[in-house]
């Protein structure tokens, strides 16, 4: 489900609540977008593993800000994987890119 942002009539962007499987167990997570369809903000809502919580981290968020459903949203490639964190990375990546070409055909085919 895409969320549709809007104040007063102005579009202010889209929201997408995902889930991605890491090690064990779902993350929950929320990625924020552009009105153009760049991704704003990543935040985990809810992280069920023992260990990679490090992928919590700003440092690690931040690197998909800008990214598109047409940019490479690749783990070891453009976004770092964070040692000890190895699978969560990799589900990050996976669910944003996935939510990023989700949008992307959504606005192409005017459905929103």
């Amino acid at each position: 489900v895409v969320y549709v942002g809007e104040t007063e009539g102005k579009l202010d962007g889209y929201a997408v609540i995902d889930a991605e499987r890491g090690m064990h167990e779902p993350i929950d997570f929320g990625v924020r977008f552009s009105p153009r369809g760049a991704v704003e903000r990543v935040e985990v809502m809810v992280y069920r593993e023992a260990y990679g919580d490090e992928i919590r981290a700003d440092r690690f968020r931040s690197q998909f800000s800008g990214k598109t459903g047409s940019d490479p949203i690749t783990i070891g490639k453009d976004i770092d994987m964070i040692s000890g964190a190895s699978i969560s990375s990799r589900s990050m990546a996976v669910g944003v890119k996935r939510d990023a070409l989700v949008l992307q055909t959504a606005l192409k085919s005017g459905s929103l």
